[in-house]
């Protein structure tokens, strides 16, 4: 072998030992943060718990609303993803949605509404729990339940509480489409930890998301009426 095509060799092999340790750093640096994003919330999650279920301390619909808050964030740390990717499926999406497989965050939405033990009402033909239409989701609550809609929220700056459900639209106004949050953890200024479905053919947590200020936001509220 030629002086320098050794000398190639050596500069190639030293490019991939650099990509590989890089891949690595940031693959940490990527565990570190969702951990202790995932943490953070879990204990901000919990000081809300220990308020809300304590005898007493507040109204049957906080408790429930941790419990939905609960039940999103371990989905989330169970690591619930679809399998294959692109599917729409897998074991616990097909819990969620029923085995239609199909774009399914308010699927998500609904299955954790369900769960916590006060479904929002599904669609009426079917008598289902489940609803697969974000923005159908929204007029469920509307008609159920409590609902702040955007205008309200910005307002009397009113901030959503653990277990609440962001809806926003997607696309042009009138599209139909949209996506589900559950709120964990609220921070300030229409911020909040939240997690939802169908996010990178996921269950995903964001922090300190800013709801308010995306283009879709619609409003939040919650099954049981205040």
């Amino acid at each position: 072998m030629s002086p320098r095509r050794a000398h190639a060799r050596r500069l190639l092999g030293l490019a991939l030992a650099a990509a590989v340790v890089a891949g690595l750093l940031a693959t940490a640096a990527y565990r570190e943060l969702v951990v202790d994003s995932a943490s953070a919330a879990a204990q901000r999650l919990g000081a809300a718990a220990t308020q809300a279920l304590a005898p007493g301390a507040a109204s049957e619909s906080e408790a429930r609303g941790v419990r939905r808050a609960q039940i999103a964030l371990g989905e989330y740390e169970k690591g619930v993803a679809e399998s294959p990717p692109h599917c729409n499926c897998g074991a616990e999406i097909d819990e969620y949605t029923g085995g239609v497989h199909k774009q399914w965050c308010t699927y998500f939405a609904s299955w954790v509404a369900e769960e916590a033990g006060l479904a929002v009402t599904g669609d009426e033909d079917s008598g289902s729990w489940r609803t697969l239409n974000s923005q159908d989701f929204m007029r469920k609550l509307q008609q159920q339940g409590t609902w702040y809609p955007a205008a309200e929220v910005e307002a009397r700056d009113l901030r959503p509480r653990p277990g609440d459900f962001v809806v926003y639209r997607r696309g042009p106004s009138g599209s139909g489409l949209g996506h589900v949050d559950v709120v964990i953890a609220p921070t300030a200024d229409g911020r909040a930890t939240l997690v939802g479905g169908n996010l990178h053919d996921r269950v995903l947590l964001r922090s300190d998301f800013d709801y308010e200020g995306h283009y879709g936001f619609l409003g939040f509220g919650r099954p049981e009426k205040d």
